[in-house]
């Protein structure tokens, strides 16, 4: 999808008039919880980021995460709208 505002130039141009918000909280010995939120002030579109993630052992760790976008087609954000996934990632370091 192609944005409909000439002023959609680059990702570095979405960082440019956004909060951002994140966090990482391990809240048992082996489960962490991250999470990161942004957003554009000016054109409201906004990125959310969290996953969950706990480890086995020394070597074996697993993790869920979700990533949602939202924005108008006038962002760069908006452009990924319909771009929202949930990945599920297992690591195994030998």
């Amino acid at each position: 999808k192609k944005p409909t505002s000439s002023s959609v130039s680059s990702f570095s141009s979405a960082l440019q008039n956004v909060y951002l918000l994140g966090f990482r909280w391990p809240f048992a010995e082996t489960w962490t919880w991250k999470g990161a939120f942004f957003q554009d002030y000016k054109t409201k579109a906004n990125y959310a980021h969290s996953s969950l993630g706990k480890t086995w052992g020394d070597h074996l760790s697993s993790e869920l995460s979700f990533d949602l976008f939202s924005g108008g087609d006038d962002s760069l954000l908006g452009v990924y709208d319909k771009n929202d996934q949930i990945s599920f990632k297992t690591t195994l370091a030998f």
